[in-house]
């Protein structure tokens, strides 16, 4: 999927606890890039978040006539995805708050492999998760789109922040 908007990128915003991180993303670095307020999606790790809390589950749904479902209930990650999609001609942001609070690399899984983007802001290689891919299939049947893979679009920010001196934190490669 191309986007007509490119050029983001992912970026750590680190500091001491309370330095204004957050304060400093919301208010300049997201309005630098033009990420308007209703294209952010927040989030936060903490220890026992997971893959399935940041990207998606399938989870029983009970109808009013007493059937049981079992739906695709999306993730940050995913409305985040969704979201670029739908506005492709717009910057959209997926906010990590406090991305070293949580293991950063048990909750972004096999999305860790879509950090790597071209000049453009698009992802180098893609991913199969077929539950993400088929929660997409169904939103955007209508519009002729078809996902055999999950990439990040080139209108995706994901920035993060995490504290540089804290005792309950994980660790990070670099």
């Amino acid at each position: 999927f191309d986007t007509a908007k490119g050029g983001a990128q992912n970026r750590v915003v680190y500091g001491t606890p309370g330095c204004g991180k957050s304060f400093y993303v919301q208010n300049t670095y997201l309005a630098k890039c033009g990420v308007a307020k209703e294209n952010r999606i927040r989030t936060t790790f903490y220890m026992d978040y997971t893959n399935t809390d940041f990207v998606g589950q399938i989870l029983p749904k009970v109808k009013p006539n007493g059937e049981v479902t079992y739906d695709f209930n999306p993730g940050p990650f995913a409305l985040a995805l969704k979201t670029a999609i739908e506005h492709s001609d717009e910057a959209v942001a997926l906010i990590i708050e406090e991305l070293n609070r949580g293991n950063a690399a048990s909750i972004f899984g096999d999305i860790f492999q879509l950090l790597d983007r071209d000049a453009n802001g698009k992802s180098q290689y893609s991913i199969t998760n077929v539950n993400l891919q088929d929660y997409l299939n169904r939103e955007f049947a209508k519009d002729g789109y078809s996902f055999s893979n999950i990439k990040i679009p080139g209108n995706l920010y994901i920035i993060a922040t995490m504290n540089t001196s804290d005792q309950n934190v994980f660790t990070l490669d670099t």
